[in-house]
């Protein structure tokens, strides 16, 4: 006999296909269609400059994550049955890839609160990533948590599907003031982390390297620098033809610039719009090395 799909749809207008193993499971949004493409933000820093130069992508561990309540896994036994042994097992395999739908490219905030404007974010598809992963789920941005076990179709769920029902419907919810990020989730394997396969538990420490996972390079569609990438820059100037030219001695900013320079990736650059308020702009852009610490943005191409 086939294996029978379990439908479950919530009133958020989210439907979630229950199915064992994990890469069966499927979250879907009604009212959005997944993008091919999604946004990886990134603030200005030595770190953040490896990953992007080695290819490698962080995987957190929910402790990691800047919402306190993605680890307040006391929810899961008042609300849905599930205990910290099973959350702690679950996540001691895989772990949590943010992301952004590609309609954040020019969102305020997330420039302001993830770079700082300074830093760059990667755009990619994430079907070309190369590691073992699952889906990318939609956030389900709601005001509460929902009881579960108050759903009729929870019931016909085995003690495994309920398991694992729970703890992703509970990895794929956020208060609705988180809206604006337009968050996906990817599950990453442990078998692809860098280094070790162990998770921390309580009160031990986390090492980032830990969880790094080399992607391969032709995943990244695009790469996006921050309006002040350029223009905190030690020196610049506009040319005739609104090209920039700029001179950097911050390592971080160079190595971007050098990478970019290669020509392998679509670059842009975000600016002011020149029209609208309190509204940002994508031009696509081709950077040129001059020397070690001048580079040259020509930006006529034209907007992303």
């Amino acid at each position: 006999m086939g294996k029978t799909t379990k439908e479950i749809p919530l009133n958020s207008g989210f439907h979630y296909t229950v199915n064992m193993p994990i890469k069966d499971f499927n979250i879907v949004n009604i009212n959005e269609e997944k993008p091919n493409e999604l946004l990886k933000f990134y603030p200005l820093s030595t770190y953040s400059v490896e990953c992007l130069l080695n290819h490698q992508i962080y995987a957190a561990h929910p402790l990691d994550l800047n919402d306190p309540f993605d680890n307040f896994n006391q929810y899961l036994n008042h609300l849905i049955g599930i205990n910290e042994e099973a959350w702690m097992c679950f996540y001691s395999r895989y772990g949590i890839i943010s992301l952004a739908h590609p309609k954040n490219r020019n969102n305020i905030l997330m420039w302001a609160h993830y770079t700082k404007h300074e830093g760059f974010a990667i755009v990619f598809n994430h079907e070309k990533l190369g590691f073992i992963h699952y889906d990318p789920y939609p956030m389900n941005y709601q005001n509460n948590l929902i009881d579960l076990r108050s759903i009729d179709k929870f019931e016909l769920l085995d003690n495994k599907e309920k398991l694992l029902f729970g703890l992703l419907y509970f990895l794929t919810t956020k208060h609705k003031l988180w809206g604006y990020e337009k968050e996906y989730r990817i599950l990453a394997a442990k078998e692809h982390f860098m280094k070790c396969q162990r998770f921390p538990k309580y009160g031990e420490d986390m090492e980032p390297v830990d969880r790094l996972i080399s992607y391969k390079p032709d995943a990244i569609n695009e790469i996006i620098l921050g309006y002040e990438f350029i223009f905190k820059s030690d020196y610049y100037i506009k040319d005739k033809d609104d090209n920039i030219l700029i001179k950097t001695n911050d390592k971080n900013r160079i190595d971007i610039l050098s990478f970019l320079s290669s020509g392998n990736y679509q670059c842009s650059l975000i600016d002011i719009h020149p029209q609208e308020a309190f509204e940002l702009i994508t031009y696509n852009i081709k950077i040129e090395k001059i020397n070690v610490t001048d580079y040259k943005i020509i930006r006529n191409f034209g907007v992303a």
